[in-house]
């Protein structure tokens, strides 16, 4: 018997093993540094989860470089802007097992959120939650 898509919940939320489901969904992202007025991207956005991202880049960005990013989640033109630390920049051409690999940049950038406005951090964890149980919920439809 399969599990339903409240049971899968269940037992990832009661696993533990991650702080953060991690989705890949298509947005769009752009950056600068904290210094710099001027955004940099699109850049491809592999996955993104509550606590942070992972986008693809041509260029290599230092750990715990702290970086301004905006991004538009849905069809909404007011663009969800945050700060966020990186947490690692690997090298695509030497790691293994990335979900995607459609050479959209050399390197895959880790980003730790650690500040975001409160109404913002609202829309992004409702658009999150959204996809993380729909993504669940789907497979149910396809059950015999």
């Amino acid at each position: 018997m399969m599990n339903s898509g409240k049971d899968k919940i269940k037992d990832f939320i009661s696993k533990d093993s991650r702080r953060c489901e991690r989705i890949s969904i298509p947005v769009n992202l752009f950056y600068s540094s904290i210094s710099d007025t001027e955004w940099i991207g699109p850049q491809f956005v592999e996955d993104v989860g509550g606590d942070g991202l992972r986008f693809r880049s041509n260029t290599e960005i230092a750990e715990n470089t702290e970086l301004r990013l905006k991004m538009n989640l849905t069809s909404d033109d007011t663009p969800i802007i945050f700060m966020g630390k990186v947490a690692r920049c690997e090298n695509n051409i030497k790691t293994e097992n990335l979900p995607s690999q459609n050479n959209e940049g050399d390197y895959s950038i880790g980003v730790k959120f650690y500040k975001m406005d409160q109404e913002d951090r609202q829309r992004y964890v409702n658009f999150i939650c959204g996809k993380i149980v729909s993504s669940y919920f789907n497979d149910e439809d396809e059950e015999p």
